[in-house]
C-alpha cells in the first residue's frame, strides 16, 4: 500500500484550509466541519490510517494548545483528525492525524 492514501486526503484538507485562510484575511476556521464544506471542501476527508480497520472523517477541534509538542501529547489514537481551531493559539490552523501508529518508514502518523 502506498502512503498516497494518507497524503491525498491530507493535501485536500490542507488546501481547503489554506483557501479559507486566504479568503478570510489570514484567519483559519475555528471549526472546519462547519465552516469548510461546500465552498472549500465537499466534506471532511475520510482516512484509514495504519492500525485502524475503518475509514473515518472524525475531527477533534482543540483549543488551548500552545505548540506542536503539546498537540502531539493530545493524540489519543482515535484514527481521525486533530485540528487546532483556537484563534489565539500560536499554531492555529494546524492539522494532524490522530494516530500513534507508524508508517512504512517508521514515522508516527501524527508527525505528518
Amino acid at each position: 500500500a502506498s502512503a498516497n492514501r494518507w497524503a491525498t486526503p491530507r493535501k485536500a484538507f490542507r488546501t481547503a484550509l489554506d483557501a479559507f485562510h486566504a479568503a478570510n484575511n489570514g484567519a483559519f476556521p475555528e471549526n472546519p466541519a462547519e465552516q469548510l464544506p461546500s465552498k472549500y471542501l465537499q466534506g471532511i476527508p475520510h482516512v484509514r490510517l495504519p492500525g485502524h480497520a475503518a475509514r473515518t472523517n472524525s475531527i477533534q477541534v482543540l483549543t488551548g494548545v500552545k505548540n506542536r509538542e503539546e498537540l502531539f501529547q493530545m493524540v489519543n489514537d482515535s484514527g481521525g483528525w486533530l485540528y487546532v481551531g483556537d484563534k489565539t493559539s500560536p499554531i492555529k490552523g494546524t492539522l494532524i492525524f490522530n494516530c500513534n501508529h507508524r508508517d512504512y518508514d517508521g514515522t508516527a502518523m501524527y508527525r505528518y
